[in-house]
């Protein structure tokens, strides 16, 4: 991205980000956009160069949020686990019973 080097202004960098420039491409040096925008350390180049990067796509939390609701209803579903509950629950239950002398 040649106006990386000769324009470093982030109002002509933003259209060309959005429009698909490339991120890979290798100037002569062989040094990539994100060299270049790492060299010269501009708050308002990096805000140009990676605006679209910075949001939080809403379908990517949805699907991390889907899948951890999964994960919890699979843990709540273990069989294995419901059973080491149940009987910690009801060993508890007779350990309170004996000390409140409660019978039933």
């Amino acid at each position: 991205m040649l106006v990386l080097k000769e324009s470093r202004d982030p109002e002509v960098i933003r259209p060309l980000v959005e429009r698909g420039a490339s991120f890979t491409a290798v100037n002569k040096k062989d040094k990539t956009v994100e060299d270049m925008a790492i060299k010269i350390n501009s708050a308002a180049i990096n805000l140009a160069l990676y605006a679209s990067k910075s949001r939080l796509d809403v379908a990517e939390v949805i699907q991390g949020i889907v899948g951890l609701i999964g994960i919890i209803i699979a843990w709540l579903n273990n069989q294995t686990l419901n059973k080491v509950v149940w009987g910690v629950t009801r060993e508890m239950n007779k350990v309170i019973r004996k000390v409140h002398n409660i019978s039933g």
